[in-house]
């Protein structure tokens, strides 16, 4: 089972992009936000360890609050 973690995946892209994800075999999705019970935090590093493990993390949250570079850099180390 692939582990896909949507950030913003409570919004207006975000979860039309959950529910396409969810359709599909093999792929357990989770969506993070600053509220939700992922909760991950662009402007707070500290958070991303909680997306340690995924196969993939989708970044569709609000960016104009923090620039996602280092939820970039995170990813690309982990």
């Amino acid at each position: 089972m692939k582990r896909v973690v949507v950030l913003g995946g409570a919004g207006f892209l975000g979860s039309r992009a959950v529910t396409a994800l969810e359709r599909e075999p093999g792929v357990s999705v989770e969506v993070a936000s600053r509220r939700s019970s992922l909760a991950v935090d662009l402007a707070d590093e500290s958070t991303f360890e909680r997306l340690r493990g995924a196969d993939l993390v989708i970044d569709l949250a609000n960016t104009t609050r923090s620039a996602p570079d280092a939820l970039a850099a995170f990813c690309l180390r982990e």
